[in-house]
């Protein structure tokens, strides 16, 4: 959380903590912040109005920048060294980006669902454009008012993935959506982020290894190792936006996948056919908004 991450943080992932359901889920808790030296006044101030048990600070490069060429490998060095924490203390990890807003009582549904054993629980987060925080508020959010304000402000990463359309960037994207009735929604996702992870030692190595023949980077936390949670049977998917809903804020720009001809009778076809590309896509995500 650095740079204009840091409105960003306040304005989304602070403000859904701070939300009653949610702060409940997280007050007992440690958060280990990554950021800049010249941001971690203001970065504590906020993590301060939480009210976590604990708060860490880890410093990220001051060269590092957004569009710096080894973006993904500085990100993986501070995830490896969160991995180890959680390791030794015996932790879960819970994912709380700087861009996301979490619906109030998602936290909770997150523990609930990775309570036992090594399970990871994923949820499919959909895109929504900056614009939206105009519509976000300091009062409780519950999971079908985010779904409404969200659907207002989608993304093009997901608004142009919608199933009916000639030209759709799911093939590439990875999503696939339609309209089931007022206000409800399924959508599929080919790449669900996990969100609260139960972790092994083996996991800390995978993500310290090469992957596609590139060299290690932290794309392998959404790319490569969902392949062994579904091999070990340690994926729990949220099937339902009632239980958790997760908005991420992205720049209008940015991820933006390539629109290619639909397939009529395979309008959730992706480009990859990984084994948890292959098991995602079997999952509908029901959206129900109010």
């Amino acid at each position: 959380m650095w740079g204009p991450y840091v409105d960003w943080m306040e304005r989304t992932i602070v403000r859904s903590l701070l939300w009653p359901a949610n702060n409940l889920a997280v007050k007992d808790s440690a958060w280990l912040i990554w950021t800049k030296r010249a941001d971690e006044a203001k970065v504590l101030e906020l993590a301060r109005r939480v009210g976590f048990a604990q708060i860490d600070i880890g410093y990220l490069p001051d060269e590092v920048e957004g569009n710096h060429p080894m973006m993904g490998a500085v990100i993986l060095k501070a995830f490896l060294q969160t991995v180890k924490m959680c390791l030794n203390n015996g932790e879960q990890l819970l994912t709380l980006p700087p861009d996301t807003v979490m619906g109030d009582g998602s936290i909770n549904a997150l523990r609930l669902a990775g309570q036992f054993g090594d399970t990871c629980v994923a949820v499919p987060h959909i895109r929504v454009d900056a614009s939206i925080l105009g519509s976000l508020t300091d009062s409780p959010m519950s999971n079908p008012a985010l779904v409404s304000v969200a659907m207002k402000h989608q993304h093009k990463a997901f608004s142009e993935s919608e199933i009916g359309r000639d030209m759709s960037g799911s093939f590439v994207g990875g999503i696939a959506w339609q309209k089931l009735g007022k206000n409800l929604w399924s959508v599929q996702h080919a790449l669900p982020t996990i969100y609260l992870a139960n972790l092994k030692q083996s996991d800390y190595h995978f993500f310290g290894q090469s992957h596609d023949g590139l060299a290690p980077t932290y794309g392998c936390f959404d790319h490569a190792w969902p392949q062994v949670l579904v091999k070990e049977q340690r994926q729990r998917t949220i099937g339902s936006s009632d239980a958790c809903f997760i908005a991420e804020l992205t720049r209008a720009e940015l991820n933006v996948p390539p629109l290619t001809k639909a397939i009529i009778d395979k309008p959730d076809a992706f480009w990859r056919h990984l084994s948890h590309n292959l098991h995602n896509k079997q999952n509908l995500f029901i959206m129900r908004g109010e």
